[in-house]
């Protein structure tokens, strides 16, 4: 049982975001005093820690590069670097700060240091609790005790109080930045110059109602950045987009198309595609989330940010990490709405539901496309070019059965009008081709690349479901 955190954590991990380099330092002591050797759900606050630590330091706070030096030299949420250890120790060192003058004459006893006079006093929390052994106990160690009934509880240490008084304006602050989720690994499309968005647009199969309010859209924004540019006031306060649709309907390849399409005409500086779903946006517990969150929007600047599933941020009950996670977004979507546009995707009921859930993030949404599900012609174009992309021959009398059998699939329901089941088609399709090929022990170039019509399957043969068997001519019949 943990007691006494989350008010304490969340209080002190606002004031690092927003504050000066004593409320960085105060929330980095916090993380490493919280630090639970017992478990791993605040096994990340090292990390944290050590990022804040680096704020402060970068802006020139002495406590807090000795505090990097350790940082390094014990290996709290970075790689054990020595050589860096002894730059951040130096730096504090000379800017007069007395426990890293000790530190380094400790380490360096031969050298001979000319440090300054000690100008800067600790503020680190001094642990006068030792163990059996008489030696003192280390932030880890004090992190959590063991009461009466046997439970954990945080032992907060405290450091000097706030002070409140305004600060040092030429001091350097630095933003909150996402540090500590650089490494994390989103799935990133960069375009492609030498093709032809308008052209990839044009060539996809169906969708005409989207390529039509995605021209419409285009012009507008080509049309209000002239204003701008002639000195006149934009009227549209952002461009982000809900596409709503079921899997498979090409939604991902429009978002792809749409970022080179704006970067083409010079609303995005580069056009790229950061592909995410909840779990790239939302971390284990309070605070990471919007770290977390506002890395990918980092990596997604000058392009666009696409969240597949994004309902799935909506919580169910209570407090959820996905509320930070959209409150993150919301905030950016409108500070930050000429640097990269958001693409929210889903099912169109629970797209539905999470616009209608906050106001303030149904306000950001510009635009709102509609993505429909493939009809028969729509997937019969999908299968052939699927073949023609794998160099395959489509035999005219397969024709008809495929159009039978997708044609059957269609009017089952929703799930079934989208690429990836014609793509489940065309690879059990293949699958009977092998059989019968390899059975009859064909060889010939023509054998091996002509889809006839006993390769097309059966729509049971595709959804495993009895009711939908039919045969090879596509009519549904009693299994």
């Amino acid at each position: 049982m943990i007691t006494k955190f989350d008010d304490v954590y969340e209080d002190l991990f606002t004031r690092a975001r927003t504050g000066d380099v004593h409320d960085k330092k105060r929330f980095a002591f916090y993380c490493l005093n919280i630090r639970n050797s017992h478990g791993a759900e605040y096994g990340d606050s090292e990390q944290l820690a050590a990022d804040f630590f680096r704020r402060a330091a970068e802006a020139n706070d002495a406590e807090a590069q000795y505090m990097m030096g350790i940082v390094y030299r014990d290996g709290l949420g970075k790689p054990i670097n020595l050589k860096k250890s002894e730059e951040w120790l130096k730096k504090a060192a000379e800017a007069g700060f007395g426990k890293a003058q000790e530190l380094l004459r400790e380490i360096f006893p031969q050298t001979q240091f000319d440090f300054p006079e000690i100008t800067i006093e600790s503020s680190i929390p001094v642990l006068t609790e030792k163990t059996d052994d008489n030696k003192p106990l280390s932030f880890r160690d004090l992190a959590f005790k063991r009461d009466e009934n046997g439970n954990y509880t945080i032992n907060i240490v405290e450091t000097p109080p706030y002070d409140d008084t305004p600060t040092n304006t030429d001091e350097k602050v630095h933003e909150y930045d996402d540090g500590y989720y650089d490494s994390i690994a989103l799935n990133i499309i960069e375009i492609d110059p030498a093709r032809d968005p308008f052209e990839d647009l044009e060539n996809l199969i169906g969708l005409q109602g989207v390529k039509q309010q995605i021209n419409l859209i285009q012009k507008r924004m080509e049309f209000e950045k002239k204003r701008v540019a002639a000195g006149l006031e934009s009227a549209i306060p952002g461009n982000h987009f809900v596409f709503t649709g079921n899997p498979g309907t090409g939604k991902n390849e429009v978002a792809r198309i749409l970022g080179h399409i704006l970067h083409k005409v010079g609303i995005l500086d580069r056009g790229h595609v950061v592909e995410v779903d909840r779990a790239g946006l939302v971390a284990g517990w309070v605070g990471h989330t919007a770290l977390k969150t506002r890395s990918a929007i980092k990596k997604a600047h000058g392009g666009v940010l696409f969240i597949d599933e994004a309902y799935s941020l909506l919580s169910g009950s209570g407090y959820d990490f996905g509320d930070e996670a959209i409150s993150t977004l919301m905030k950016s979507m409108e500070d930050e709405r000429d640097q990269f546009i958001v693409v929210m995707a889903g099912y169109p009921e629970h797209m539905k539901g999470l616009l209608a859930s906050n106001p303030g993030l149904k306000s950001r949404i510009r635009h709102q496309l509609a993505f429909e599900n493939f009809n028969t012609q729509d997937m019969t174009r999908i299968f052939e070019k699927f073949c023609g992309d794998h160099n395959y021959n489509l035999h005219p009398d397969a024709v008809a059965p495929l159009k039978k059998m997708l044609e059957t699939a269609y009017k089952q329901g929703e799930t079934l009008g989208n690429g990836r089941f014609v793509r489940n088609v065309f690879e059990r399709t293949l699958e009977k081709m092998a059989l019968r090929v390899m059975a009859a022990n064909l060889e010939s170039r023509e054998d091996l690349n002509t889809i006839v019509f006993t390769d097309i399957p059966s729509l049971a043969e595709i959804t495993g479901n009895k009711k939908h068997s039919a045969n090879n001519n596509g009519d549904v019949v009693p299994f």
